[in-house]
């Protein structure tokens, strides 16, 4: 018989993010997905979710979306739980090909674009001692400017073999690869850490499902050689992600902040909400023990717009209101500053 999860849970989840309804984003949760045993009946199932409101006319469609996260459906001891591992800064990611025979009917680079079979390619694994479980995804870095290019015109390939041409692209984000951590049978997953950081795109990464430990993770990422190896004249930011060009494969053992130092953190970032935000947003977190706590907002450039200065705090949950009234739509970080330790979390500005 198979063991199902109760739906409760995810309403339950939306309202802790401010949301009335969560949703997966495509018609199938397995993109990317992935499953991993932990112990004797039990096991955790990561999966893409979308938290947004309900359309007030028909509750079964989505008037808007507030954000976008990796979550764990774990089950154990006869009980189900929903975390969040992560909240993604994009919904999905495109596989680019190269057309040949339209590059050379128009006589410039020509590429169709259809949607990533492998998502934000999540993979987890569990370290050797079987104390930490690890998981690996990919991600747009926010905090990077995009890559601007000359026009690559795009094309969709339709049902009866014809094509559409599509906007072009001119422009795109790096993609990084990311790793958090828990320490198996306690609750709360570390900050997610950016373990490549670089201008080249993290496309096709593998991680094995079991790691040395969490300073000691092997990880594969496959690139686009560069501009010379691929048939067309592609821009390198471009060329990074197309699948039948020259490719090279990277291997590196990375590690991230030690499970044992996130034990020792005082506070708990919490949401920022509403997110995207039209004027104000609250920032909620909670507090361990009395703390100083101060607030920064930071353009994606890493140049700081405002600050709340920092203040005592009590132990326990609080919320801060930030203005974002003054702010030009766009992408923006906030930094919650616990007795000088710095995390910060992303939030997005509509106009």
């Amino acid at each position: 018989a198979m063991n199902e999860m109760p739906n409760s849970l995810l309403d339950q989840f939306a309202a802790s993010h401010g949301g009335d309804i969560a949703f997966q984003n495509g018609t199938s949760p397995y993109a990317g997905g992935e499953f991993l045993v932990t112990g004797v009946n039990e096991y955790s199932f990561f999966y893409r979710l979308a938290t947004g409101l309900q359309s007030p006319t028909d509750p079964n469609k989505i008037d808007s979306v507030l954000a976008y996260h990796i979550v764990e459906a774990s089950y154990k001891g006869g009980a189900w739980s929903l975390f969040e591992v992560a909240e993604l800064q994009t919904f999905n990611f495109q596989m680019h090909t190269v057309v040949d025979s339209i590059s050379t009917a128009i006589g410039a680079p020509a590429i169709t674009t259809e949607d990533g079979g492998r998502g934000h390619e999540i993979q987890s694994a569990i370290t050797k001692d079987g104390n930490t479980l690890v998981l690996k995804f990919v991600d747009i870095n926010g905090n990077r400017p995009k890559n601007q290019f000359p026009a690559v015109r795009v094309f969709d390939r339709q049902s009866n073999g014809s094509y559409t041409e599509l906007d072009p692209l001119t422009e795109n984000f790096d993609t990084d690869i990311f790793i958090c951590t828990r320490p198996k049978g306690e609750p709360g997953w570390s900050d997610a850490k950016n373990v490549t950081d670089d201008a080249d795109m993290a496309f096709r990464t593998y991680m094995p499902k079991v790691v040395a430990a969490v300073d000691n993770i092997p990880l594969l990422r496959i690139l686009g050689a560069g501009a010379g190896t691929v048939s067309s004249k592609l821009p390198k930011a471009v060329s990074q992600l197309v699948y039948n060009g020259g490719a090279a494969i990277d291997y590196a053992n990375t590690g991230v902040v030690s499970v044992q130092d996130e034990k020792f953190y005082a506070f708990r970032f919490g949401n920022i909400a509403p997110n995207p935000v039209f004027s104000t947003a609250e920032v909620s977190f909670t507090l361990d023990r009395p703390s100083s706590v101060g607030i920064e907002v930071y353009n994606m450039l890493g140049s700081q717009l405002s600050s709340i200065a920092p203040q005592s705090m009590t132990a326990g949950s609080h919320g801060v209101n930030v203005d974002a009234s003054t702010l030009a739509a766009g992408a923006y970080n906030v930094a919650l500053v616990v007795d000088g330790v710095r995390i910060m979390k992303p939030f997005i500005v509509v106009r």
